[in-house]
């Protein structure tokens, strides 16, 4: 990390979130069930969360969900997430508190927005459970997430917005218990008058205390406050993004590595948290963590290194175009280097007579891997002894790029004969009563010629055929082709000449 302050250098010692061994039920809910809770035939969040025993893992399916009085969760060793692989869940909260996990347990991949206009938040958290890959934003007045009660709570790879109040409380004058967080791989942003990223406050007889590594953490006036509020208050902070930290007796630890410098957000006020691109943020948290996902399910490192708060910032493919080989009257093989950077993606290669392209290969899928990885494509249907343009484009979750263009010259097509011998000069040439009859064509040409002929499917080609005829009517056979409608697309290549496109249906 680049911009390094020092605050207090002070050994400080983090518990391990302990998981509950315990056998147990899956329960699924749907934003519209009302069965029995099982994979299929869902019930609602409600029934799902209120009706778990412990060890229970509780799916919560896509789709919108709202929690309009709070939401207990009624006993420990609780699992409740969305569901893998599928769109994370919404979850409206217009209560002051929304979802209430007792101790031991795990929310993950939920998305929670509030509206309540009170001190509350949409997500409270009981001791020695986990948090990861959550969202949550409060448009309210209160906090995105609180903890509540004695024991360490990991709030990793997550992202909390809050409204005036923090956007991560951990505060013993509120809580049960002498709260504890380790947040790692979190960004926590207010952008409200007053607010702060995070607080951190001792009860009269209740301690708080906060360990950030790997974190965003942004507030107006102050990014983090320390209050020590008799019990005492403790933060430990490093290898993290934190400008201001106001300290009021409390006691701050800087692991260093921490860095000053403003992160950039694509919208902060409008409630989107992820890195624009130019963030000081991007591959900046220093030494790797334990996650292996960001708050997004992308892979953790997508660059150079991992990227501090919550999500990695996807970055462009890599496309550079290559070579052209095997290069023939009507079609040619180019060569291209493409890289996703760690996404999963697809490539393709853009072709024509000017760089206005007009035609492009069959995409294809391209692996989540780091590295380039060199391709090829070959491209059909050219026009003889003429300039090609081409270009290689990839395309992942973190855009599209346009590789360099680049030409090739396809071969001259050889004389035709002519009947009797001799060959034919390049006059001009007309190609009429072009029709096809099953999978027969017939033309009448005005001169004897190279024909190419293109049969596509859609946009789709799914033959092509080149063809020396003799001046006057003919035939050629397009061979086998499955039902459905086509287009065929005479054009000479030998000779000036201007293509005739005819549609046509095999039954």
């Amino acid at each position: 990390m680049r911009t390094t302050r020092r605050i207090l250098v002070l050994a400080l010692g983090a518990c391990a979130l302990t998981p509950a061994a315990a056998e147990a039920a899956t329960r699924y809910a749907a934003p519209a069930g009302t069965g029995s809770c099982a994979s299929a035939s869902p019930c609602s969040m409600d029934t799902a969360v209120t009706g778990a025993a412990i060890g229970d893992e509780v799916i919560i399916t896509p789709g919108a969900y709202t929690i309009s009085s709070t939401l207990f969760g009624p006993v420990e060793h609780l699992d409740i997430h969305g569901q893998a692989g599928q769109p994370v869940p919404t979850i409206t909260v217009s209560s002051t508190f929304g979802l209430q996990t007792a101790g031991h347990s795990r929310v993950a991949d939920l998305n929670f927005t509030s509206s309540a206009a009170s001190s509350g938040a949409p997500l409270a958290v009981n001791g020695n459970s986990l948090v990861e890959r959550v969202t949550s934003r409060v448009l309210g007045t209160g906090s995105a997430v609180r903890l509540l009660n004695d024991g360490l709570v990991t709030l990793r790879d997550s992202t909390f917005l809050g409204g005036s109040g923090p956007a991560v409380l951990v505060n013993g004058a509120v809580a049960f218990g002498n709260p504890d967080a380790l947040l790692d791989h979190v960004t926590a942003v207010s952008r409200t008058a007053g607010g702060v990223g995070l607080e951190v406050t001792g009860g009269a007889f209740r301690s708080a205390r906060a360990t950030v590594t790997r974190s965003v953490i942004s507030g107006t006036t102050n990014d983090v406050t320390v209050t020590q509020g008799g019990a005492g208050a403790r933060l430990v902070i490093g290898s993290s993004f934190v400008r201001t930290i106001a300290n009021t007796g409390g006691l701050v630890t800087d692991l260093g590595d921490n860095s000053a410098l403003d992160p950039l957000f694509v919208d902060a006020g409008g409630g989107d948290l992820h890195q624009a691109p130019g963030s000081p943020t991007i591959d900046a948290a220093g030494p790797d963590g334990a996650s292996s996902l960001d708050v997004d399910r992308d892979p953790r490192t997508l660059g150079g290194a991992q990227d501090a708060g919550a999500d990695e910032f996807r970055p462009l493919p890599v496309a550079t175009t290559g070579a052209a080989a095997a290069v023939t009257t009507t079609a040619a093989t180019v060569a291209a280097t493409v890289g996703t950077l760690g996404l999963p993606g697809t490539w393709t290669i853009q072709y024509g007579p000017t760089t206005a392209y007009g035609r492009s290969t069959t995409a294809r899928a391209l692996a989540a891997g780091r590295g380039p990885v060199d391709v090829a494509a070959a491209l059909e249907g050219l026009a003889a002894d003429g300039d090609v343009h081409y270009r290689v484009v990839a395309t992942t979750g973190g855009g599209t790029t346009n590789g360099a263009d680049a030409t090739l010259h396809t071969a001259a097509a050889p004389p035709v004969p002519a009947p009797g011998g001799g060959t034919v000069t390049a006059a001009a040439l007309k190609i009429t009563g072009v029709k096809v009859k099953g999978t027969t064509l017939s033309y009448t040409a005005s001169a004897a010629a190279q024909l190419r002929i293109v049969v596509k499917r859609g946009t789709r080609t799914v033959k092509t055929i080149t063809r020396n005829v003799a001046n006057g009517k003919g035939t050629i056979k397009l061979g086998k082709l499955a039902k459905g409608r086509y287009t065929v697309s005479v054009t000479a290549t030998s000779q000036p000449s201007k293509p005739v496109k005819v549609p046509f249906k095999r039954p």
